[in-house]
């Protein structure tokens, strides 16, 4: 038996297309010099061995549309910003009135403090509707129709 012989590729893009019956493995391509086996029949007369890329979906369109530089600074604005509602949610240094934010415990005002304040002798476990949703030790801030489940800081 002799071994099929295929042409070369019209291009780096071309997507290599085996003809009916061979049983070719995952990544099989000529290019990479991958041979086909002997046992394979032969290709039908005309058989395309290649066929054109595909063409770009709807992602790559964009993509070029937008252009890659719009893209990545579209993409690195993203990050900034979620980075910047986890600090404040989590309260990473800034007084806000969420779960994870801290809260002082003066004589005369309960405020909002950042959580590496020295202030801080409160942190918010959760924001709920009911006060008896509150069960732990520290107790609860009422902040309008809110109320904030607190443990104690250190």
């Amino acid at each position: 038996m002799s071994v099929p012989t295929i042409p070369f590729a019209p291009g780096v893009d071309a997507r290599f297309s085996p003809p009916p019956g061979w049983a070719v493995p995952a990544g099989f391509d000529p290019r990479r010099g991958h041979l086909p086996d002997p046992a394979w029949p032969a290709a039908p007369d005309g058989w395309q061995f290649w066929a054109a890329p595909p063409a770009p979906g709807r992602a790559a369109g964009f993509v070029a549309s937008v252009g890659p530089v719009r893209l990545a600074l579209g993409g690195i604005l993203a990050v900034v910003a979620v980075v910047l509602v986890l600090g404040q949610v989590r309260g990473d240094g800034v007084a806000t009135d969420g779960v994870g934010s801290c809260w002082s415990a003066g004589t005369t005002d309960v405020r909002a403090v950042g959580c590496d304040d020295s202030d801080a002798a409160y942190r918010v476990t959760s924001v709920v509707d009911s006060a008896v949703s509150c069960t732990g030790p520290a107790g609860y801030l009422e902040n309008g129709a809110r109320f904030l489940c607190l443990e104690a800081v250190g």
